[in-house]
């Protein structure tokens, strides 16, 4: 999933309770209280499985970042170490 893709679902979980909070405020009055608590109780644990998926993917998303960052940064140090060795062995006059 990219950073796109987690904006895009991020905006739809939005709308989605948005448009719920409209809908309920239009029913109010119309269901009963125990049927609009059930409701109410499904939408709020829809809201977080929802919330709580798009938190574990930005926490992977970052993990993966800082993996690419510290394997990046070990790089020049593997490459440079290589050349300090190389170095250190053409001093000795070895092929």
């Amino acid at each position: 999933m990219s950073s796109e893709d987690i904006k895009q679902l991020q905006l739809l979980i939005d709308k989605k309770n948005a448009d719920f909070k409209e809908d309920m405020r239009s029913k109010r009055g119309k269901i009963a209280d125990r049927d609009y608590q059930r409701i109410l109780h499904k939408h709020n644990q829809e809201m977080n499985d929802l919330q709580n998926m798009l938190d574990r993917e930005k926490l992977r998303m970052e993990q993966t970042l800082k993996d690419k960052l510290t394997a990046r940064r070990r790089r020049p140090q593997s490459a440079s170490s290589q050349h300090s060795q190389a170095d250190a062995v053409s001093s000795l006059g070895v092929n």
